[in-house]
């Protein structure tokens, strides 16, 4: 997947109470972040219908473009079907959730005797992607190196198909579903004592999506 991002630096007081309004606490992240150690990613329940709302609103108002169709060298190509933005307003509520995200994760790891990570870490870069239905996703690929520890794609709405697989031929898939007010951990260089890259596969939309992406950035 191309390199894209949008920087998050900005916390308010509004997320510490996003951050009790999460569906999952802090135990319930402890044991998925558990469970991506073990098979590199795993869901929880994050959002409810009002929270979704409010946050699809919010992606409502920016503006997209089209992602690049085909990334890559021959035998390597990356097939991306969505439109994506990278631009938000300095007072996005997209940025509270980063810092609610923050918070949660703090939290739990506090509550592990074993943690996959040794610290904080900060959600510094955001990517909102829209994918019609019939949409073809985007084909095996792994994340940009320049990403660490972990990755939180929480998904607003719509219906889709998530899988980890070997290879970028999609090998061995495994599906972690994706469902709306979800937020799907998948680990990154860093986690766990591990610094491969997880292969994943978006595909099957059925129904409108919309989809965060927070991500660590350490620039190389």
């Amino acid at each position: 997947m191309a390199k894209v991002s949008g920087k998050v630096g900005r916390a308010t007081g509004a997320a510490e109470q996003l951050f009790g309004r999460f569906r999952s606490g802090p135990d319930a992240l402890a044991e998925a972040l558990d469970a991506t150690a073990l098979n590199d990613g795993a869901a929880v329940p994050l959002l409810g219908p009002e929270e979704c709302a409010h946050f699809l609103n919010a992606c409502d108002a920016l503006t997209y473009r089209v992602a690049t169709p085909k990334l890559g060298q021959p035998g390597r190509e990356v097939f991306q079907d969505f439109e994506l933005t990278v631009d938000f307003p300095e007072d996005s509520p997209l940025f509270d959730l980063a810092k609610a995200l923050e918070l949660w994760l703090e939290a739990a790891l506090a509550t592990m005797s074993d943690p996959p990570l040794a610290g904080p870490v900060p959600m510094n870069d955001l990517i909102v992607q829209r994918y019609h239905p019939g949409s073809r996703g985007i084909t095996p690929h792994r994340d940009h190196i320049t990403y660490r520890n972990l990755v939180i794609l929480v998904s607003l709405s719509g219906r889709c198909r998530f899988f980890l697989c070997e290879d970028r031929s999609g090998a061995g898939r495994r599906e972690i579903p994706m469902e709306a007010g979800s937020a799907l951990l998948m680990r990154a260089p860093g986690f766990a004592g591990r610094e491969d890259r997880p292969f994943h596969m978006l595909c099957d939309v059925t129904e409108h999506r919309v989809g965060l992406g927070y991500r660590h950035e350490v620039p190389r």
